[in-house]
């Protein structure tokens, strides 16, 4: 199959017939987010794949004491780079660090970095933002707005800058029913917003936060949109590229299947109900859960870019096109499934591997009416929580239950927003993207959503969760499974107990009646 994707010379043997690498050789990148899970992903695929990078430079920032070089090691620790070191120990050789902090001003670059920037780098790639869903306003506009708007200041005068790349998310403009690939009205300017968070205190910020977000549901949705219209409007004159993936889960395969090491978004739900800790999430069962594999987006982000490379090129001698490219990922067009689907197939694969921590046999259930899912906490969270944390004092522990489930509590509700409603997300620029591709690079970056079998993934989302996350190996799982039966036995005992009171009140209650009427 011949490429649409450039003129690169495919046949050139160093490059593999990859269309991608090619144009990846020798470029120097700046990216932002390395430290979280997708940005690490994005670092680990191109020094991977795409070898003949020349330098990544990263943003780094001190955190909890820890200074630049140590940040660097704990980039680099971990499983996803076992791999790299047997195949070339010296492939962290091309990555530098550079220190800042998102929170401040120019992404807190000092000149002397900047300055390196501005003359080596050819690919921006920012990828950092705050995910709190209810992150403090203030920070949230600073760490997604300001930053992309200092960054942009800083692209004008980067000297080979070929392209520019902003992650946002699919959810971004979430008030509409519909969202194509294409940019919205922002519900703010975002010089506004600024003015607003740098001349406010942070109790009045929080008391008019509610009447700034609108319709949006959090801060989080509130500055990606905002920032985005950013990126529409610099698109004129600098060469850029959006990209909206929606919910992240677990990779598929690279760089370890199933790999994922956080419990944000429905990763954690999952897991908690797995645990047999969440026994109820408010939501509409039948919508789409509308996630996608991290790799997957990883490989759509790299090939994204590499297109708008090819573009860019091919508008030197003209004025850059004035509209910015946009990718919505998501799964519903090609590949869609209910939220209760996916939940059935993780409740059946993790009852045969089963975590060591389970407290419960798991027995969740997605309720639509906030009347049921209401009740459902009260008896199946915040009574059980009660009574476990009394008997915890008797024995003269520490109580911890009611105040866990606050927290497992609050992240119900702040995902409900998600669960409850349901979106129609076109993707025709992601699936042309695909097609454009060679077969080569469709074996180096896989991302179409096309016959995804959600099956097979429930098994690698399970393994991945209990290995990753949970850091239970596989030969746990038979103790894992005697833990289960155990926890399953006492729960159906439980509840034939609970059922055999139940009808003795209730004979108690028709006799009563009956012998007074």
């Amino acid at each position: 199959m011949s490429s649409k994707f450039g003129n690169t010379s495919s046949e050139d043997a160093r490059f593999g017939g990859s269309d991608i690498i090619k144009i990846y050789d020798g470029k120097t990148i700046f990216l932002t987010g390395a430290t979280g899970y997708l940005g690490k992903m994005i670092l680990e695929k191109l020094l991977r794949t795409c070898y003949s990078i020349k330098k990544i430079y990263l943003l780094v920032r001190e955190k909890k004491g820890k200074e630049i070089n140590q940040r660097f090691e704990d980039i680099f620790s971990g499983p996803i780079w076992e791999t790299q070191q047997k195949l070339n120990p010296k492939y962290r050789d091309k990555v530098f660090l550079v220190g800042g902090d998102l929170v401040l001003p120019n992404l807190g670059l000092s000149e002397e970095s900047q300055a390196i920037l501005k003359n080596e780098v050819n690919i921006i790639l920012h990828c950092a933002a705050t995910v709190r869903f209810d992150q403090l306003i203030k920070t949230a506009a600073y760490i997604n707005v300001r930053s992309v708007k200092d960054l942009i200041e800083i692209a004008k005068d980067t000297k080979h800058l070929d392209v520019f790349l902003y992650i946002s998310t699919a959810y971004s403009h979430s008030p509409r029913g519909l969202i194509s690939e294409q940019f919205y009205k922002p519900p703010m300017n975002h010089e506004d917003l600024l003015n607003l968070v740098g001349a406010l205190s942070d109790e009045k910020l929080s008391a008019i936060t509610p009447m700034l977000l609108g319709e949006w549901p959090n801060t989080y949705t509130f500055t990606k949109a905002i920032a985005e219209s950013l990126i529409e409007k610099e698109g004129t004159t600098l060469p850029m590229v959006m990209c909206r993936p929606a919910i992240i889960t677990g990779a598929v395969s690279e760089p370890l299947p199933g790999w994922a090491d956080n419990i944000y978004g429905p990763n954690g739900l999952f897991l908690l109900c797995g645990l047999g800790i969440m026994r109820s999430i408010y939501g509409k069962k039948d919508n789409n859960a509308d996630m996608v594999p991290s790799d997957y987006v990883v490989n759509s982000v790299i090939a994204a870019l590499a297109k708008r490379c090819i573009t860019k090129s091919d508008e030197k001698s003209q004025k850059i096109s004035s509209i910015t490219p946009v990718y919505n990922y998501c799964s519903a067009p090609e590949a869609p499934i209910s939220w209760d689907s996916f939940a059935f197939l993780l409740w059946k694969e993790g009852m045969k591997m089963p975590s060591v921590r389970s407290v419960w046999k798991p027995f969740y259930q997605m309720r639509e009416t906030w009347i049921h899912h209401t009740l459902a906490i009260l008896f199946l969270h915040t009574i059980p929580a009660y009574l476990i944390d009394f008997f915890l004092r008797i024995i003269g522990q520490k109580p911890l239950a009611v105040e866990a489930y606050e927290k497992i509590n609050k992240l119900g509700d702040v995902l409900s927003y998600f669960t409850l409603r349901e979106w129609e997300f076109r993707n025709d620029n992601i699936q042309h993207l695909w097609k454009e591709l060679n077969e080569e690079d469709r074996k180096l970056f896989p991302f179409t959503m096309e016959n995804f079998d959600w099956n097979s993934y429930s098994k690698v989302f399970v393994r991945g969760a209990r290995l990753y996350i949970l850091k239970e190996p596989v030969e746990t799982i038979p103790q894992g499974l005697k833990i289960m039966r155990r926890f399953v036995i006492i729960h159906y005992t439980l509840l034939t107990v609970l059922v055999m009171i139940a009808l003795y009140i209730l004979t108690l209650l028709v006799n009563i009646i009956w012998i007074y009427s």
